[in-house]
């Protein structure tokens, strides 16, 4: 099988860029904004890569289509798709009017991250990448002329190849932490992907970084394997980064739901690369692309929900669902694990490597951290309620979630593999979730009190600064003693010092 076709994608899409950046009428960059991923589907699912992958080798550099990497790039056009269709429908104006351009540049440069099959090409690609990245993250925020520090944080993932690369022996760790830093994963969330004026080019900031990550990943779990401190790190870091997700979202309700999600869910790609290997990348991968995508798009959408008096004909008087609550609805299934969708396959897997491994506290820590997350999603769902109403026209702000749906939509197999266990560890938080999500205060409220949480108490404030006075007054005694020490007759001091202390012992 030849490389063609998949290296005629990559031109496609830069052809795409470069007319979409060009022209002067909105129908004509929708048009190709729309007609790029879709077009681009065609030879990617007919040339689907078997055994010998098919490659291809430029000026030193190799790129191989494995069967990750064939998924990948799928899963990065269906985003590119979802994007297009949100430009096409919000119908942005301005400097906002021309990131359709940008959509299909970022695409471009993901895939030959995606293909890289040698550690050069990987700093290559990776660097290139992490400049268009960079550029369209701070396009995408008018509100910042200047170019924040923290959006240089990807930059030290190339960095970090590299010493995989001159390494052998740190290779794993390496790649994992670049990883780990693309894709925002605790503690390396410090930089801005996702948020900014335009929601299609967010979902694409926030996305391509994720598919790019899980590349590294995949790439390194065909020719090496993680050892225990990678496996410990990546465990850690994942974990934590559901936590510290949830956290943010706790802190700042208006924005910090699509900020969390991105982090979280990078944090459940971790784990399930080094747990489960590179078979549980994709699933994975499209968990953490598609929730925050649906969820921003909810934001961004108007409700399918009409008064009676409003709607004349055979359907008057017929209520008609939200679709903010249908985006929060499918965002809980997914995360909850159901079956036939992506979270079914990622959460199974994972708790199936765990059960193996004897993982049990790890699992259990899984399903309160993912309650909580539910939870968090049914008080998002149901304040949305009397949310107002966005202004477009409310089948067309549907048809922005029909992409990111169908992106977390899978066929389950191997069911009747799946042990009683994990079956009762995704039923436990999928009705923990539920439970939390009917009695929990709003997500303003639930700020409030993490805060009030972590304010010490009266007595511990007192305690506190007794140990403060007590710091104090010891400092100024060594302060004294120095002094004393340092005088003229400060050895004699000593000397009388340590006499005294041998006729004490």
């Amino acid at each position: 099988m030849s490389f063609v076709p998949f290296a005629a994608i990559w031109v496609f899409l830069i052809l795409a860029a470069i007319v979409c950046r060009v022209a002067k009428h909105r129908k004509v960059r929708d048009g190709v904004s729309l007609a790029a991923p879709i077009i681009a589907f065609i030879p990617w699912y007919l040339f689907r890569p078997s055994d010998p992958y098919p490659s291809l080798g430029l000026a030193g550099r190799q790129w191989v289509m494995t069967e990750t990497a064939w998924h990948l790039t799928g899963i990065a056009l269906l985003t590119l798709l979802a994007a297009a269709v949100a430009l096409a429908v919000q119908r942005p104006d301005g400097i906002a009017g021309q990131q359709a351009g940008l959509t299909n540049f970022l695409a471009a440069a993901t895939l030959p991250a995606v293909w890289a099959a040698d550690d050069r090409t990987r700093v290559l690609c990776v660097s290139v990448f992490v400049l268009v990245l960079v550029f369209c993250r701070w396009r995408n925020d008018r509100e910042r002329p200047a170019l924040n520090p923290s959006a240089l944080w990807p930059a030290s993932s190339v960095i970090l190849l590299w010493l995989g690369g001159a390494t052998p022996t740190l290779e794993s760790i390496a790649v994992l932490l670049a990883a780990a830093t693309l894709m925002g994963v605790w503690p390396f969330a410090g930089w801005p992907r996702g948020s900014g004026d335009v929601p299609a080019l967010s979902i694409m900031t926030a996305a391509m970084p994720v598919i790019t990550g899980a590349a590294l990943l995949g790439g390194v779990l065909s020719t090496l394997s993680f050892g225990p401190i990678a496996i410990i790190v990546a465990t850690t870091t994942g974990l934590f980064s559901l936590i510290v997700g949830l956290i943010r979202v706790w802190n700042q309700p208006s924005g910090g739901l699509f900020n969390g999600l991105q982090s979280g869910l990078a944090g459940v790609v971790l784990l399930a690369a080094v747990w489960a290997g590179a078979p549980a990348l994709p699933p994975a991968v499209r968990l953490a692309a598609f929730i925050p995508a649906l969820l921003m798009f909810r934001q961004a959408g108007q409700e399918m929900h009409q008064p009676a008096s409003s709607v004349s004909g055979p359907g008057a008087g017929r209520l008609r669902l939200p679709t903010r609550q249908v985006a929060a609805a499918v965002a809980y299934l997914t995360l909850a694990g159901m079956p036939l969708t992506v979270g079914f396959t990622t959460l199974s897997t994972l708790y199936e490597a765990w059960q193996d491994w004897g993982g049990v506290v790890l699992a259990l820590v899984m399903v309160l951290v993912l309650s909580l997350w539910l939870a968090t999603i049914v008080l998002a769902g149901r304040e949305s309620v009397n949310f107002p109403s966005a202004g477009h026209d409310a089948r067309l702000q549907a048809a922005t979630l029909v992409i990111p749906v169908i992106g977390l939509m899978q066929l389950p197999a191997g069911v009747s593999t799946i042990s009683a266990a994990t079956w009762m560890a995704i039923i436990a938080a999928a009705g923990a979730g539920a439970l939390l999500g009917r009695f929990l205060p709003g997500l303003e409220s639930l700020g409030s009190l993490l805060q009030e949480s972590m304010t010490l108490p009266a007595s511990a404030g007192r305690i506190r600064s007794q140990w403060r006075r007590f710091h104090s007054l010891a400092a100024n005694a060594v302060s004294d003693a120095l002094e004393i020490l340092q005088g003229d007759f400060g050895l004699l001091w000593l000397l009388g010092l340590v006499l005294l202390l041998l006729w004490l012992g």
